[in-house]
Protein backbone atom coordinates (compact mmCIF):
# COMPACT_ATOMS: atom_id res chain seq x y z
CA UNK A 1 0.00 0.00 0.00
CA UNK A 2 1.54 3.61 -1.07
CA UNK A 3 2.25 5.97 1.58
CA UNK A 4 -0.71 9.04 0.57
CA UNK A 5 0.16 12.04 1.99
CA UNK A 6 -1.37 15.77 1.80
CA UNK A 7 0.57 18.78 1.98
CA UNK A 8 -1.30 22.01 2.17
CA UNK A 9 0.13 25.32 0.53
CA UNK A 10 3.05 25.57 -2.19
CA UNK A 11 5.55 27.75 -0.69
CA UNK A 12 8.93 27.35 0.98
CA UNK A 13 7.53 24.94 3.78
CA UNK A 14 5.25 23.30 1.39
CA UNK A 15 7.61 22.39 -1.60
CA UNK A 16 10.70 21.61 0.27
CA UNK A 17 8.23 19.00 2.33
CA UNK A 18 7.21 17.51 -0.75
CA UNK A 19 11.25 17.50 -1.95
CA UNK A 20 12.76 16.47 1.50
CA UNK A 21 10.27 13.15 2.33
CA UNK A 22 10.78 12.47 -2.16
CA UNK A 23 14.76 12.12 -0.87
CA UNK A 24 13.88 10.25 2.02
CA UNK A 25 11.87 7.80 0.07
CA UNK A 26 14.63 7.68 -2.41
CA UNK A 27 16.86 6.49 0.15
CA UNK A 28 14.83 2.99 1.69
CA UNK A 29 16.02 -0.05 0.97
CA UNK A 30 12.45 -1.51 0.78
CA UNK A 31 9.47 0.59 1.66
CA UNK A 32 5.92 0.69 0.53
CA UNK A 33 5.10 3.55 -2.51
CA UNK A 34 4.70 7.03 -1.74
CA UNK A 35 2.11 9.85 -3.37
CA UNK A 36 2.20 13.17 -2.79
CA UNK A 37 -0.56 15.52 -3.24
CA UNK A 38 -0.02 19.28 -2.82
CA UNK A 39 -2.71 21.21 -2.39
CA UNK A 40 -2.46 25.27 -3.29
CA UNK A 41 -5.43 27.78 -3.47
CA UNK A 42 -3.12 29.82 -6.08
CA UNK A 43 -2.81 29.28 -9.27
CA UNK A 44 1.06 29.29 -8.86
CA UNK A 45 3.91 28.04 -6.99
CA UNK A 46 5.88 30.04 -4.63
CA UNK A 47 3.95 31.44 -1.73
CA UNK A 48 4.82 34.28 -0.42
CA UNK A 49 8.19 34.53 -2.82
CA UNK A 50 6.43 36.73 -6.08
CA UNK A 51 8.65 37.96 -9.29
CA UNK A 52 6.64 39.90 -11.49
CA UNK A 53 7.85 41.32 -15.26
CA UNK A 54 7.91 45.16 -15.08
CA UNK A 55 9.39 46.11 -18.27
CA UNK A 56 10.23 43.52 -21.19
CA UNK A 57 13.99 43.23 -19.61
CA UNK A 58 13.72 43.32 -15.75
CA UNK A 59 12.02 41.23 -13.51
CA UNK A 60 11.62 41.99 -9.65
CA UNK A 61 10.79 40.29 -6.64
CA UNK A 62 7.47 41.88 -4.65
CA UNK A 63 7.90 38.87 -1.85
CA UNK A 64 10.85 37.33 -0.54
CA UNK A 65 13.70 38.33 -2.36
CA UNK A 66 17.18 37.63 -0.74
CA UNK A 67 19.00 34.35 0.88
CA UNK A 68 22.20 34.49 2.26
CA UNK A 69 25.02 32.11 0.81
CA UNK A 70 24.89 30.21 4.30
CA UNK A 71 21.46 29.24 3.50
CA UNK A 72 21.75 26.48 2.81
CA UNK A 73 18.78 24.54 1.70
CA UNK A 74 18.09 27.78 -0.63
CA UNK A 75 21.38 28.38 -1.93
CA UNK A 76 23.01 24.59 -2.24
CA UNK A 77 19.21 24.27 -3.98
CA UNK A 78 19.77 26.95 -6.76
CA UNK A 79 23.29 25.95 -7.34
CA UNK A 80 22.41 22.04 -7.59
CA UNK A 81 19.38 23.11 -9.74
CA UNK A 82 21.94 25.21 -12.04
CA UNK A 83 19.87 28.70 -11.53
CA UNK A 84 22.07 31.66 -12.16
CA UNK A 85 21.58 34.57 -9.81
CA UNK A 86 20.64 38.12 -10.62
CA UNK A 87 24.11 40.26 -10.86
CA UNK A 88 23.87 42.97 -8.20
CA UNK A 89 25.07 46.39 -8.97
CA UNK A 90 28.03 47.91 -7.11
CA UNK A 91 28.62 51.00 -5.48
CA UNK A 92 24.96 52.17 -4.66
CA UNK A 93 24.09 54.81 -1.73
CA UNK A 94 21.92 54.75 0.88
CA UNK A 95 20.41 57.22 2.91
CA UNK A 96 18.40 57.26 6.91
CA UNK A 97 15.77 59.37 7.01
CA UNK A 98 14.00 60.18 9.76
CA UNK A 99 10.99 62.38 8.72
CA UNK A 100 12.63 65.73 8.67
CA UNK A 101 16.37 65.27 7.51
CA UNK A 102 19.07 62.54 6.22
CA UNK A 103 20.20 61.48 9.60
CA UNK A 104 23.29 59.23 7.72
CA UNK A 105 24.01 58.83 4.14
CA UNK A 106 26.72 56.69 2.60
CA UNK A 107 28.52 57.70 -0.41
CA UNK A 108 29.03 54.24 -2.66
CA UNK A 109 32.69 54.43 -1.30
CA UNK A 110 33.16 51.41 0.64
CA UNK A 111 36.01 52.39 2.90
CA UNK A 112 35.16 55.94 3.44
CA UNK A 113 31.95 54.93 4.27
CA UNK A 114 33.86 52.06 6.73
CA UNK A 115 35.45 55.38 8.12
CA UNK A 116 32.57 57.68 8.70
CA UNK A 117 30.42 54.89 10.07
CA UNK A 118 33.37 54.24 12.97
CA UNK A 119 33.16 57.66 13.40
CA UNK A 120 29.48 57.77 13.95
CA UNK A 121 28.40 54.14 15.80
CA UNK A 122 32.15 53.36 17.43
CA UNK A 123 32.14 49.50 18.25
CA UNK A 124 28.44 49.28 18.14
CA UNK A 125 28.78 47.53 14.51
CA UNK A 126 31.54 45.36 15.38
CA UNK A 127 29.18 44.26 18.83
CA UNK A 128 25.95 43.71 16.71
CA UNK A 129 27.95 41.35 14.22
CA UNK A 130 28.93 39.52 16.78
CA UNK A 131 25.96 38.70 18.38
CA UNK A 132 24.16 37.71 14.98
CA UNK A 133 27.01 35.52 14.00
CA UNK A 134 26.94 33.92 17.61
CA UNK A 135 22.71 33.06 16.90
CA UNK A 136 23.89 32.37 13.48
CA UNK A 137 26.28 29.35 14.74
CA UNK A 138 23.48 27.78 17.02
CA UNK A 139 20.84 28.00 13.89
CA UNK A 140 23.02 26.03 11.81
CA UNK A 141 23.60 22.78 14.28
CA UNK A 142 20.16 22.14 12.41
CA UNK A 143 21.83 21.04 9.33
CA UNK A 144 23.88 18.95 12.11
CA UNK A 145 23.82 14.51 12.28
CA UNK A 146 22.64 13.56 15.90
CA UNK A 147 20.46 15.12 18.32
CA UNK A 148 20.74 19.08 17.01
CA UNK A 149 19.53 17.57 13.64
CA UNK A 150 16.48 16.19 14.47
CA UNK A 151 14.11 15.65 13.78
CA UNK A 152 11.60 17.69 16.40
CA UNK A 153 7.90 17.43 17.46
CA UNK A 154 7.67 20.86 19.33
CA UNK A 155 9.17 24.65 17.89
CA UNK A 156 9.94 24.74 21.88
CA UNK A 157 11.84 21.58 21.68
CA UNK A 158 13.93 22.64 18.77
CA UNK A 159 14.92 26.68 20.34
CA UNK A 160 16.03 24.59 23.45
CA UNK A 161 18.16 21.88 21.75
CA UNK A 162 19.59 24.92 19.54
CA UNK A 163 20.52 26.94 22.47
CA UNK A 164 18.27 29.66 21.21
CA UNK A 165 15.03 30.32 23.42
CA UNK A 166 16.74 33.27 25.10
CA UNK A 167 16.42 35.12 22.04
CA UNK A 168 12.70 34.91 21.65
CA UNK A 169 12.14 36.09 25.22
CA UNK A 170 13.26 39.39 25.04
CA UNK A 171 13.01 42.37 22.89
CA UNK A 172 15.62 43.42 19.90
CA UNK A 173 16.67 46.70 21.97
CA UNK A 174 16.78 44.89 25.14
CA UNK A 175 18.98 42.40 23.98
CA UNK A 176 21.58 44.39 21.47
CA UNK A 177 21.68 47.03 24.44
CA UNK A 178 22.84 44.20 27.17
CA UNK A 179 25.42 42.93 24.29
CA UNK A 180 26.96 46.60 24.48
CA UNK A 181 25.18 48.26 20.99
CA UNK A 182 24.78 51.57 21.44
CA UNK A 183 21.27 53.36 21.21
CA UNK A 184 22.47 55.26 17.92
CA UNK A 185 22.96 51.93 15.79
CA UNK A 186 20.23 50.03 17.06
CA UNK A 187 17.54 53.31 16.10
CA UNK A 188 19.35 54.21 12.86
CA UNK A 189 20.81 50.76 11.56
CA UNK A 190 19.23 48.01 13.13
CA UNK A 191 15.39 48.97 13.43
CA UNK A 192 16.11 51.10 10.40
CA UNK A 193 16.42 47.89 8.62
CA UNK A 194 14.32 45.72 10.84
CA UNK A 195 10.82 47.76 9.60
CA UNK A 196 12.57 46.75 6.13
CA UNK A 197 12.61 43.38 6.80
CA UNK A 198 9.53 43.04 9.55
CA UNK A 199 7.83 46.24 9.56
CA UNK A 200 8.08 46.02 13.31
CA UNK A 201 10.62 48.51 15.77
CA UNK A 202 12.94 46.94 17.92
CA UNK A 203 10.86 47.67 21.22
CA UNK A 204 8.56 45.42 20.06
CA UNK A 205 9.75 42.39 18.41
CA UNK A 206 12.13 39.37 19.54
CA UNK A 207 16.05 39.94 19.31
CA UNK A 208 15.96 37.02 17.20
CA UNK A 209 14.49 39.10 14.49
CA UNK A 210 16.78 41.58 15.15
CA UNK A 211 19.90 39.24 14.41
CA UNK A 212 18.45 37.94 11.02
CA UNK A 213 18.03 41.36 9.87
CA UNK A 214 21.68 41.84 11.25
CA UNK A 215 22.80 38.83 9.25
CA UNK A 216 21.03 40.16 5.84
CA UNK A 217 22.77 43.83 6.31
CA UNK A 218 26.05 42.12 6.50
CA UNK A 219 25.96 39.00 5.06
CA UNK A 220 26.56 37.56 1.21
CA UNK A 221 22.86 37.77 -0.18
CA UNK A 222 21.48 36.19 -3.72
CA UNK A 223 18.69 36.16 -5.67
CA UNK A 224 17.57 33.78 -8.45
CA UNK A 225 17.54 35.09 -12.10
CA UNK A 226 13.69 35.03 -12.61
CA UNK A 227 12.55 34.55 -9.62
CA UNK A 228 13.32 32.47 -6.05
CA UNK A 229 10.08 30.71 -6.54
CA UNK A 230 11.86 28.71 -9.12
CA UNK A 231 13.53 27.38 -6.31
CA UNK A 232 9.71 26.05 -5.12
CA UNK A 233 8.88 24.89 -8.03
CA UNK A 234 11.86 22.53 -8.87
CA UNK A 235 10.92 20.93 -5.33
CA UNK A 236 7.50 20.63 -6.39
CA UNK A 237 8.57 19.00 -9.79
CA UNK A 238 11.51 17.24 -7.87
CA UNK A 239 9.19 15.43 -5.37
CA UNK A 240 6.80 13.85 -8.13
CA UNK A 241 4.11 15.67 -6.21
CA UNK A 242 0.32 15.62 -7.50
CA UNK A 243 -0.64 19.71 -7.82
CA UNK A 244 -4.13 20.40 -7.12
CA UNK A 245 -3.67 24.72 -7.79
CA UNK A 246 -6.42 27.20 -7.79
CA UNK A 247 -9.28 28.51 -5.36
CA UNK A 248 -11.97 25.39 -5.31
CA UNK A 249 -10.29 22.28 -5.62
CA UNK A 250 -6.86 23.47 -4.12
CA UNK A 251 -8.41 25.60 -1.07
CA UNK A 252 -8.76 22.98 1.59
CA UNK A 253 -11.13 23.82 4.29
CA UNK A 254 -11.15 20.86 6.35
CA UNK A 255 -8.67 18.16 7.68
CA UNK A 256 -10.64 15.24 9.97
CA UNK A 257 -9.21 12.41 11.84
CA UNK A 258 -10.42 8.73 10.29
CA UNK A 259 -12.47 6.71 12.14
CA UNK A 260 -9.91 3.50 12.12
CA UNK A 261 -6.31 5.79 10.61
CA UNK A 262 -5.69 8.29 8.56
CA UNK A 263 -7.13 11.51 7.72
CA UNK A 264 -10.02 12.88 5.26
CA UNK A 265 -8.84 16.19 3.04
CA UNK A 266 -11.76 18.36 2.21
CA UNK A 267 -11.60 20.90 -0.25
CA UNK A 268 -13.86 24.38 -1.45
CA UNK A 269 -15.28 22.39 -4.02
CA UNK A 270 -16.78 19.36 -1.62
CA UNK A 271 -14.39 16.76 -3.11
CA UNK A 272 -12.85 14.87 -0.14
CA UNK A 273 -9.93 12.52 -0.25
CA UNK A 274 -8.08 10.15 1.90
CA UNK A 275 -4.90 10.44 3.15
CA UNK A 276 -2.27 9.02 5.40
CA UNK A 277 -0.74 11.93 6.91
CA UNK A 278 -1.01 15.87 6.03
CA UNK A 279 1.35 18.40 6.49
CA UNK A 280 -0.36 22.00 7.03
CA UNK A 281 2.22 24.41 5.64
CA UNK A 282 0.31 27.56 5.29
CA UNK A 283 -0.54 29.87 8.50
CA UNK A 284 -3.31 28.64 10.43
CA UNK A 285 -3.50 31.72 11.55
CA UNK A 286 -5.69 33.50 8.79
CA UNK A 287 -6.50 30.43 6.86
CA UNK A 288 -10.06 29.18 7.38
CA UNK A 289 -9.01 25.45 7.68
CA UNK A 290 -11.13 23.51 10.05
CA UNK A 291 -8.98 20.64 11.75
CA UNK A 292 -11.81 18.02 13.24
CA UNK A 293 -8.66 16.25 15.52
CA UNK A 294 -9.46 13.97 18.59
CA UNK A 295 -9.84 15.56 22.06
CA UNK A 296 -6.18 14.19 23.37
CA UNK A 297 -3.90 15.97 19.93
CA UNK A 298 -1.59 18.46 20.72
CA UNK A 299 -3.83 20.75 18.47
CA UNK A 300 -6.64 20.59 20.91
CA UNK A 301 -4.55 20.75 23.77
CA UNK A 302 -2.80 23.53 22.55
CA UNK A 303 -4.99 24.93 20.28
CA UNK A 304 -4.50 28.78 21.60
CA UNK A 305 -0.58 28.64 20.59
CA UNK A 306 -1.65 28.61 17.29
CA UNK A 307 -4.16 31.20 16.86
CA UNK A 308 -3.36 33.46 19.65
CA UNK A 309 -3.42 37.70 18.89
CA UNK A 310 -0.19 37.82 18.09
CA UNK A 311 0.33 35.82 15.51
CA UNK A 312 -1.30 38.00 13.30
CA UNK A 313 0.23 39.36 10.50
CA UNK A 314 1.40 42.77 8.79
CA UNK A 315 -0.15 44.07 6.19
CA UNK A 316 2.49 45.10 3.78
CA UNK A 317 2.25 46.41 0.48
CA UNK A 318 4.92 45.90 -1.85
CA UNK A 319 5.54 48.28 -5.18
CA UNK A 320 7.32 48.50 -8.32
CA UNK A 321 7.61 52.31 -9.25
CA UNK A 322 9.44 53.86 -12.44
CA UNK A 323 10.32 57.25 -11.96
CA UNK A 324 11.93 59.56 -10.21
CA UNK A 325 12.59 60.73 -6.41
CA UNK A 326 11.00 63.90 -5.18
CA UNK A 327 14.19 66.27 -4.17
CA UNK A 328 10.96 68.58 -2.58
CA UNK A 329 9.51 65.50 -0.41
CA UNK A 330 13.01 65.41 1.53
CA UNK A 331 12.62 69.34 1.63
CA UNK A 332 15.60 69.51 -1.12
CA UNK A 333 16.31 71.78 -4.12
CA UNK A 334 14.77 70.19 -7.19
CA UNK A 335 18.26 69.79 -8.85
CA UNK A 336 19.60 67.93 -5.45
CA UNK A 337 20.78 64.71 -5.69
CA UNK A 338 19.16 61.80 -3.84
CA UNK A 339 20.52 58.44 -2.55
CA UNK A 340 19.96 55.23 -4.65
CA UNK A 341 18.05 54.03 -1.29
CA UNK A 342 15.99 55.76 1.20
CA UNK A 343 15.07 54.06 4.33
CA UNK A 344 12.75 55.51 6.92
CA UNK A 345 14.32 55.38 10.61
CA UNK A 346 12.35 56.46 13.55
CA UNK A 347 13.50 60.39 14.57
CA UNK A 348 15.20 61.11 18.13
CA UNK A 349 13.12 60.70 20.27
CA UNK A 350 11.30 58.26 18.54
CA UNK A 351 7.17 58.69 17.79
CA UNK A 352 5.63 55.53 17.67
CA UNK A 353 2.04 56.94 17.51
CA UNK A 354 3.28 58.11 13.95
CA UNK A 355 3.94 55.36 11.46
CA UNK A 356 6.43 55.92 9.07
CA UNK A 357 4.79 56.25 5.58
CA UNK A 358 6.93 54.17 3.57
CA UNK A 359 9.65 51.56 5.29
CA UNK A 360 11.73 51.70 1.90
CA UNK A 361 12.37 52.98 -1.27
CA UNK A 362 15.18 51.08 -3.15
CA UNK A 363 16.38 51.52 -6.31
CA UNK A 364 17.19 47.85 -8.80
CA UNK A 365 17.35 49.84 -12.27
CA UNK A 366 18.11 52.93 -13.96
CA UNK A 367 16.64 53.71 -17.71
CA UNK A 368 18.03 55.34 -20.69
CA UNK A 369 15.56 57.85 -19.92
CA UNK A 370 16.84 58.43 -16.61
CA UNK A 371 14.41 56.99 -14.94
CA UNK A 372 14.63 54.19 -12.16
CA UNK A 373 13.20 51.11 -11.35
CA UNK A 374 12.30 51.51 -7.42
CA UNK A 375 10.93 49.06 -5.45
CA UNK A 376 9.16 50.62 -2.99
CA UNK A 377 7.58 48.82 1.31
CA UNK A 378 5.20 51.19 2.94
CA UNK A 379 2.10 49.81 4.61
CA UNK A 380 0.20 53.09 3.34
CA UNK A 381 -1.66 52.57 -0.04
CA UNK A 382 1.30 53.05 -2.28
CA UNK A 383 -0.89 54.97 -4.81
CA UNK A 384 -0.41 58.00 -1.81
CA UNK A 385 2.93 57.16 -1.31
CA UNK A 386 4.03 57.51 -5.00
CA UNK A 387 1.97 60.28 -4.98
CA UNK A 388 4.39 62.38 -2.55
CA UNK A 389 7.49 60.96 -2.61
CA UNK A 390 7.91 60.44 -6.51
CA UNK A 391 7.78 63.13 -9.35
CA UNK A 392 4.99 63.82 -11.60
CA UNK A 393 4.96 61.01 -14.34
CA UNK A 394 6.01 58.22 -11.62
CA UNK A 395 4.33 54.75 -12.62
CA UNK A 396 3.22 52.14 -10.84
CA UNK A 397 4.34 49.22 -12.46
CA UNK A 398 2.83 46.10 -10.09
CA UNK A 399 1.84 45.92 -6.64
CA UNK A 400 0.65 43.35 -4.22
CA UNK A 401 -0.59 43.25 -1.17
CA UNK A 402 0.86 40.57 1.65
CA UNK A 403 0.19 39.36 5.11
CA UNK A 404 3.40 39.67 4.71
CA UNK A 405 5.40 38.47 8.22
CA UNK A 406 3.79 37.46 11.47
CA UNK A 407 4.32 40.52 14.42
CA UNK A 408 7.09 38.54 16.29
CA UNK A 409 6.99 40.04 19.98
CA UNK A 410 9.11 38.79 22.95
CA UNK A 411 7.01 35.15 23.83
CA UNK A 412 7.33 32.72 26.28
CA UNK A 413 8.59 29.56 25.17
CA UNK A 414 5.36 27.66 26.24
CA UNK A 415 3.41 29.82 23.89
CA UNK A 416 5.16 28.27 20.87
CA UNK A 417 3.03 26.42 18.93
CA UNK A 418 3.54 22.32 18.64
CA UNK A 419 4.83 20.77 14.70
CA UNK A 420 2.72 17.78 15.75
CA UNK A 421 -0.81 18.28 15.77
CA UNK A 422 -1.75 14.93 16.16
CA UNK A 423 -0.73 11.41 15.17
CA UNK A 424 -2.80 8.01 14.55
CA UNK A 425 -2.33 4.47 15.65
CA UNK A 426 -0.54 3.46 12.53
CA UNK A 427 2.21 6.37 12.03
CA UNK A 428 0.17 9.25 10.54
CA UNK A 429 0.14 12.70 11.52
CA UNK A 430 -1.15 15.91 11.43
CA UNK A 431 2.19 18.86 10.96
CA UNK A 432 2.78 21.91 10.97
CA UNK A 433 5.76 23.00 9.94
CA UNK A 434 4.44 26.81 9.77
CA UNK A 435 4.72 26.73 13.44
CA UNK A 436 8.52 28.18 12.81
CA UNK A 437 7.11 31.57 11.81
CA UNK A 438 6.53 32.02 15.38
CA UNK A 439 10.30 32.91 15.65
CA UNK A 440 11.26 32.84 12.12
CA UNK A 441 9.84 34.31 8.99
CA UNK A 442 12.39 33.73 5.94
CA UNK A 443 12.66 31.19 2.94
CA UNK A 444 15.21 29.13 4.95
CA UNK A 445 13.70 28.65 7.94
CA UNK A 446 10.71 27.72 6.11
CA UNK A 447 12.74 25.17 4.62
CA UNK A 448 14.35 24.00 7.69
CA UNK A 449 10.51 23.04 8.81
CA UNK A 450 9.95 21.76 5.66
CA UNK A 451 12.64 19.33 6.47
CA UNK A 452 11.83 18.54 9.29
CA UNK A 453 8.39 17.87 8.46
CA UNK A 454 9.78 15.45 5.92
CA UNK A 455 11.79 13.64 8.60
CA UNK A 456 9.33 13.74 11.23
CA UNK A 457 6.89 11.43 9.16
CA UNK A 458 9.32 9.16 7.53
CA UNK A 459 10.81 8.56 11.29
CA UNK A 460 7.12 7.62 12.22
CA UNK A 461 7.19 5.41 8.97
CA UNK A 462 9.82 3.29 10.57
CA UNK A 463 12.39 4.87 7.56
CA UNK A 464 15.99 5.43 8.20
CA UNK A 465 16.15 9.07 8.74
CA UNK A 466 20.27 9.76 10.24
CA UNK A 467 22.02 11.68 8.49
CA UNK A 468 22.91 15.88 8.39
CA UNK A 469 22.02 18.04 5.57
CA UNK A 470 20.70 16.91 3.16
CA UNK A 471 20.03 14.18 4.25
CA UNK A 472 23.12 12.36 4.06
CA UNK A 473 26.57 13.18 5.23
CA UNK A 474 27.27 15.99 6.30
CA UNK A 475 29.39 18.18 4.52
CA UNK A 476 32.08 21.13 5.92
CA UNK A 477 30.50 23.38 7.86
CA UNK A 478 29.51 27.05 7.12
CA UNK A 479 30.59 30.91 7.85
CA UNK A 480 28.04 31.37 11.10
CA UNK A 481 25.83 33.74 9.15
CA UNK A 482 21.92 33.36 9.02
Amino acid sequence: MPKRVAIVGAGAGGTSTAYFLRQLHARQSASDTLDITIFEVHDRIGGRALAVNVSEERVLELGASIFLTSNRIMYESALAFSFPFVEESEGSTLGLWDGAQFAFQTTGKGWWDTIRGAWRYGTSPLRASKASQEAATKFFRSYQQGPKGGPFRGLEQWLAVQELLEYITVSGKAFLGSQGVGELYQREIVEGANRVNYSQDLTSSHSLAALITLAALSGDTRTVSGGNARIFSEFAKRSGAELVLGPGKGRVTLVERREESGYWVETEDGERRDFDAVVVAVPLAHNAIRLLLPPTSPYTLRRSTLYPPSTTFVELHSTAVIGQLNPAYFELAPDSSLPDSVIFINPAPPTPSLPPPFHSATKHHTYPDGTSLYKLFSTAPPDQVVASLFLPGAKVAATKSWRAYPHLPPTDPSEVPPIVLDEDSAGGAVLYPGAFERVFSTMESACVGGRNAARLLGQSWGWVVDGGFPDGPDSKPVKAKF
